[in-house]
């Protein structure tokens, strides 16, 4: 008597239903196509189909059932479906249902319009992800690969892990299209492969995965622990990631990227990154209004004018950062800088952003008794002086602390001037939890006489 040969697939016999098998070298296999496989288990309300090993030509999409259907081959090389020079979809799946892939190989012609997986519904609201594990989408070498990988009318949601996938290496192919979201694990990537249509993606533990010219994000999207590999297009230019609200890159090496975040809405943010690095782009980081930025723990490589630029931007923590050049413009207030290695060169001009924990500025008096000033932090030193534009003009120095300020329910501060050193009240009236209060002493007076202009150093 024979043995039957154990098959992948039997497994989820009780949790998806009935089994159907199709493919010569399998004991009692039901059915010679995979699309009458597919149109059995339609039959029976979903179920799962293992295909044998050996090779499946294609000649037509294999179309699901409205169906859960699990889909299960013998492993990466071993069952390979090719649908060779035929442009056409690998798969096409139907409806919202609960559908999984996993142990086979798919090869396409390398020609436009050739996609593995489609999901044809018009339909924005999905609730179940397709599960695709251990796949080989697209070949060992280009002549192999797909135009598309997936491909959805509006919105598809996938869970991608342990796969290798090939787009082409011309044109404009795509990983995604469409909305909806996508999480990668494990896998890797190769060709020009675009993400566009603003899915949400999870990327995490990807090794040797190339990315075309463009990365378009969703909200809350992420990169965890990646080493992505930028515009393989030819050349030596960036791919640009653009995403509509938060944005989250960590412990990751992109090369080469750039990161435009002048349109989202949210937070971007880059901590512990190994290498961020830009080469054609003005910048590593371009934000907007709308979008701060926290990045801690990164090394910024490029950008040809800066890493980080925030046009408008307030609310942002840059800190322990190398390569770490920032330019503020527009309306940028009130950003704090930290520890950053090849900062010296770069533009702050907030009047409450704060770089080390210190700020120095200006401000002119205005002749009452309580002008506040703000610096976007509460100061445990403040040193003012009068600013003289001439050699030898005598000046006046207020100097106080957090303990000298209140030694006098009016204030107090350390005056300093060509003869005296004072102590004085009625000048330096407080120190405020966003900056300090100055006053005129009654008289129109340092440090606050009208038309005076002053500069200041206040230390958090």
């Amino acid at each position: 008597m024979g043995t039957q040969k154990t098959l992948r697939g039997q497994k989820y016999a009780d949790r998806l239903g009935p089994v159907v098998r199709v493919g010569t070298d399998l004991f009692q296999s039901d059915f010679a196509t995979l699309q009458q496989g597919l149109d059995e288990l339609g039959t029976k309300g979903g179920g799962t189909l293992v295909i044998g090993t050996g090779t499946f030509s294609l000649i037509a999409t294999l179309t699901f059932p409205a169906f859960p259907v699990n889909f299960v081959g013998q492993g990466r090389g071993a069952t390979i479906l090719d649908i060779g020079a035929n442009v056409i979809d690998l798969f096409t799946i139907p409806s919202d249902e609960a559908y999984s892939f996993s142990d086979f190989s798919a090869r396409a012609g390398n020609l436009v319009g050739q996609r593995c997986f489609r999901r044809s519904i018009a339909a924005s609201d999905l609730t179940k992800k397709t599960i695709v594990e251990r796949v080989e989408m697209g070949g060992l070498v280009i002549g192999d690969s797909f135009d598309e990988i997936f491909s959805n009318s509006v919105s598809g949601r996938y869970i991608v892990s342990d796969c290798s996938l090939r787009t082409r290496a011309a044109g404009t192919p795509r990983i995604w299209d469409g909305s909806g979201s996508l999480e990668v694990k494990n896998c890797s990537h190769s060709g020009l492969g675009d993400i566009i249509g603003d899915p949400v993606i999870t990327f995490s533990d990807l090794v040797n995965f190339e990315v075309g010219a463009a990365m378009d994000l969703g909200a809350e999207s992420s990169i965890d622990n990646c080493a992505l590999q930028g515009s393989v297009a030819g050349g030596f230019t960036d791919t640009i990631v653009t995403t509509v609200g938060d944005l989250r890159v960590t412990a990751s090496e992109l090369e080469p990227f750039a990161f435009d975040l002048t349109a989202g809405v949210g937070v971007g943010s880059f901590i512990g990154n190994r290498r961020l690095a830009a080469t054609s782009s003005a910048r590593v980081i371009d934000s907007g209004a709308t979008q701060p930025i926290v990045a801690v723990g990164n090394t910024f490589v490029g950008g040809t004018s800066e890493a980080i630029r925030l046009a408008s931007v307030t609310g942002s923590n840059i800190g322990n950062n190398r390569g770490c050049k920032v330019t503020e413009i527009g309306a940028t207030d009130n950003n704090r800088y930290s520890n950053n290695g090849g900062f010296e060169a770069s533009t702050i001009i907030g009047p409450s952003s704060v770089v080390d924990g210190a700020k120095a500025g200006k401000y002119t008096g205005d002749g009452s008794v309580s002008q506040a000033i703000t610096l976007g932090f509460r100061p445990r030193y403040l040193r003012i002086w009068r600013e003289e534009l001439v050699d030898g003009d005598g000046t006046v120095v207020f100097e106080t602390t957090t303990d000298i300020v209140a030694d006098n329910a009016a204030g107090g501060a350390i005056f300093i001037d060509n003869n005296d050193l004072d102590f004085e009240t009625n000048r330096i009236i407080s120190l405020d939890a966003a900056g300090f209060t100055v006053d005129d002493d009654g008289a129109d007076d340092d440090p606050n006489a009208t038309g005076v202009v002053y500069n200041f150093w206040a230390v958090e």
